[in-house]
């Protein structure tokens, strides 16, 4: 396995354009094998919506992002959930966004860039050595069938894609002053980086042959840039830790605690959900690593894989996504495998692709599990959200708190319903009613207006506004939106009676078409008497 030739700085035009068309055609062959995966391992969507909502919702999907909002509006605040507490020190992306001022839906996006930058340059590699577009499409998507992936496109600002995109360059690529700046900078995206390092440079060694060639000068030369650049990140969080830092020493102490109560059947699915069939390659990368470099070079990095791989489960929750560190071994082992044995690897590859998609996957964490679905099982969970996310569910909410006297309640219920659907009218005018029985006039206002423009035919949001106008002493308008209520609602509609009063009190004369109620109006500001959200209090 040999680094890529030296450009020729004499390419003319024509080999520039070519080389640059060859470019693009591995960017469309990246995103393809990342849109077959994305297809059969679909992330469920529909949890994006909560956050719409202005409270944190028990989703894996936006845990992370709640605080990453905060975190851009103050890089340097502590994270309001202990498990959050390690983006502390993920402050590269954060001071970037915070200081240049950038929407935080752009934060949001930079996860998927990495996700095409990553698939991108596991193609050009793949490319390069395998001179097979096929192979190198299928191996592709096999490199994006793994969890890193699953969370980059579907855990809202989890930057895994970046840290595997760190990874490849101090594995793959010759440029060292590339190698240097991704040591220098990644483990300001995520410090597991560091702890991938020792992995990744032994892949290096590997695939550039250092040890096969007895390279040695070449490899200490490699050593000694990566060691340079990658020092300043754990040397700053020791001296941080040694004068004091709380968040950290909880987030570990915190975790150990948790450990202790993982069963070892879940650490041996949190294994298998790291790779699945995949781990095929990862042998592979193992057992052509002893047969090029010999038993004692081979035994220290089957070691090293191991050992980093049991370790991966307990450095975090999320063993899944933390298996991610070996990812650059797999693909030395695509490598190994096909410069080996072509013959073999030719039937070898697609089966194993072929298995990995086929079988289910999840993400594994200690407390529980979140299977991932196809394309059209998400696309029904989004069409029929669930509970906790269907605007529905807070309206009826709202109204049980209305019947219970709960008006805060009411008001959140509301609230939380035209979150989730800002075209919610009935909403808008429930929480408009609660708005006038308070005297927040113009709140109510706006809400009325609202709901008027979905629906110029709601009359309890009529009835409403009538009140308010009244309020105002604005009375002919008062009256035009009274007859207009009682011309559109229908004959049964249970606030009938109260309009045709409303309306006599302020033209004197009976509604037309309308026998005017003997009971009283109720007095101004009470709350209302019926059950649903038009009750207007006068």
């Amino acid at each position: 396995m040999t680094p890529p030739p030296a450009t020729d700085s004499r390419a003319t035009p024509k080999k520039t354009t070519q080389r640059r068309h060859a470019r693009l055609a591995l960017l469309a062959l990246a995103l393809a094998a990342g849109g077959l995966v994305l297809v059969v391992f679909t992330p469920r969507f529909v949890t994006w919506r909560s956050m719409l909502l202005p409270q944190r919702m028990p989703f894996p999907e936006v845990h992370r992002a709640y605080d990453t909002r905060f975190q851009l509006q103050d890089p340097w605040a502590p994270a309001d959930t202990a498990s959050n507490a390690v983006i502390a020190w993920r402050l590269l992306f954060p001071l970037i966004w915070h200081y240049l001022h950038l929407p935080y839906w752009s934060y949001l996006v930079v996860p998927f860039i990495g996700c095409v930058l990553v698939l991108w340059l596991t193609a050009s590699i793949l490319q390069q050595r395998l001179q097979d577009r096929a192979q190198t499409f299928m191996a592709t998507a096999l490199f994006a069938a793994l969890p890193w992936y699953f969370v980059s496109t579907g855990w809202l600002s989890y930057f895994d894609s970046w840290l595997v995109l760190g990874l490849l360059i101090v594995s793959f690529a010759p440029s060292l002053p590339w190698v240097g700046a991704v040591c220098l900078l990644t483990p300001w995206i995520d410090e597991r980086f560091v702890f991938a390092l020792p992995i990744a440079v032994a892949v290096r060694a590997l695939a550039f042959r250092r040890i096969e060639e007895r390279a040695w000068r070449a490899l200490a030369i490699d050593l000694a840039v990566i060691a340079l650049t990658s020092l300043p990140y754990p040397a700053i969080r020791a001296v941080v830790w040694s004068t004091g830092d709380p968040d950290s020493t909880s987030y570990v102490q915190k975790y150990w605690h948790d450990l202790q109560e993982v069963p070892t059947s879940r650490l041996l699915e949190g294994l298998w959900s790291g790779y699945r069939f995949s781990w095929l390659m990862v042998a592979a990368a193992v057992y052509f690593a002893v047969r090029r470099v010999g038993t004692m070079w081979g035994a220290a990095f089957a070691v090293l894989v191991i050992g980093s791989s049991i370790g991966a489960l307990m450095i975090a929750a999320d063993m899944s996504r933390t298996l991610t560190i070996e990812c650059t071994v797999m693909l030395l082992g695509v490598l190994y495998w096909h410069e080996s044995e072509p013959a073999r690897f030719r039937y070898a590859l697609p089966v194993i692709l072929a298995a990995n998609l086929l079988f289910p996957a999840e993400h594994v964490l200690w407390p529980f599990k979140v299977p991932i679905r196809y394309l059209y099982t998400q696309i029904d969970n989004y069409r029929d959200p669930p509970p906790d996310l269907q605007p529905g569910t807070y309206f009826r909410s709202a109204q049980a708190m209305l019947r219970q006297g709960n008006r805060q309640g009411a008001v959140w219920g509301y609230t939380m319903a035209l979150a989730l659907d800002d075209q919610f009218a009935e909403a808008y005018v429930g929480r408009a009613s609660l708005m006038l029985g308070e005297g927040n006039i113009e709140a109510a206002q706006v809400d009325l207006d609202k709901a008027l423009f979905l629906n110029a035919q709601l009359p309890d949001a009529l009835l409403m506004r009538a009140e308010l106008y009244r309020r105002r002493g604005e009375i002919p308008a008062a009256v035009n939106d009274l007859r207009k209520a009682l011309a559109v609602a229908p004959a049964e509609w249970a606030l009938r009676a109260q309009a045709a009063e409303f309306f006599q009190q302020l033209t004197g004369q009976v509604a037309p078409g309308t026998i005017p109620a003997q009971q009283a109006p109720p007095a101004p500001g009470n709350p209302p008497q019926q059950n649903q959200p038009g009750a207007v209090p006068r």
